[in-house]
């Protein structure tokens, strides 16, 4: 379920649950990164969350100013000023009907 994503060369954990990722596997310094969290299909489906964490460097950024979140689609942009370090992306699938 967790995925791995590379920001400056450095390899980054990726605390998925009930979900998964789409995208490249590493971020370029100077250009915004993005990857999509699908829902994840199954016996007992998933929906995506509200809200999820970003990181980048051990600092947690704020959605709307380091990156942006589309609860519907899954879509996370992080904006390239923000990539200074490795990425952290933490999210947790709701499950469908709760």
């Amino acid at each position: 379920m967790g995925r791995h994503r590379q920001a400056c060369g450095a390899r980054s954990p990726t605390t998925l649950t009930n979900l998964n990722g789409s995208g490249v596997g590493y971020a370029v310094q100077g250009h915004p990164y993005t990857t999509t969290l699908p829902k994840q299909a199954g016996v007992n489906d998933y929906g995506l969350p509200e809200t999820i964490t970003v990181s980048v460097g051990g600092t947690t950024l704020t959605v709307n100013s380091g990156y942006t979140y589309d609860a519907n689609s899954g879509l996370v942009a992080v904006d390239a000023g923000a990539l200074t370090g490795v990425i952290t992306i933490s999210a947790v699938g709701v499950q469908d009907g709760m």
